[in-house]
């Protein structure tokens, strides 16, 4: 889960029985039920035409440009956080992080407005990096021996909290007709 100097993991922990105990401790973290990979798909597709919904950009605004730009990558951390609340496993989670940091890469930096970048392409780069530390606790755990859910649980609801937070705000930033 860690992330290299390229932002590339270098490293990926085989789930063994620890790790089936732990996803199961963890999986109570969140509420809901469902298949949470259904509900997060769902909100990854809504993501992405979300700005036009709300502040109803037509096609050639700013706030369009930066939902095209961006919303692919703030969707894939919304689906994220909706599986976490459904009680994601940690292989899953290391997948979608991989998803997510796939999507950030391909982001076009260099056609990126100002106001795009500030409204939503930083605030969730922050939500990025706080699931990466999250990732980053929970890969830890599962390598030390001996190590129980309980022991990280706390932190990994700290650091998803504040994920949630600038999700939250990006997704604003993505609804704004000056996020172009």
């Amino acid at each position: 889960m860690r992330a290299g100097g390229s932002g590339q993991p270098t490293r990926r922990v085989a789930i063994g029985v620890g790790v089936a105990a732990l996803a199961l401790a963890l999986a109570g973290c969140g509420g809901g039920g469902g298949d949470p990979t259904a509900k997060g798909q769902a909100e990854a597709n809504t993501a992405t035409t979300s700005a036009t919904k709300a502040g109803k950009p037509k096609a050639g605004t700013a706030a369009a440009a930066c939902s095209r730009q961006v919303g692919e990558f703030v969707g894939g951390l919304a689906a994220l956080r909706s599986n976490l609340v459904a009680g994601l496993d940690y292989e899953g989670y290391v997948d979608e992080v991989q998803r997510i940091q796939r999507s950030y890469k391909a982001i076009p930096v260099d056609a990126l407005s100002l106001s795009c970048l500030r409204a939503a392409g930083t605030p969730g780069e922050k939500a990025l990096n706080r699931y990466i530390a999250a990732g980053n606790v929970w890969t830890d755990c599962v390598e030390s021996s001996g190590c129980e859910a309980a022991t990280i649980e706390a932190e990994l609801q700290a650091k998803w909290r504040q994920a949630s937070r600038y999700l939250s705000k990006a997704q604003r930033g993505l609804r704004q007709p000056s996020a172009g």
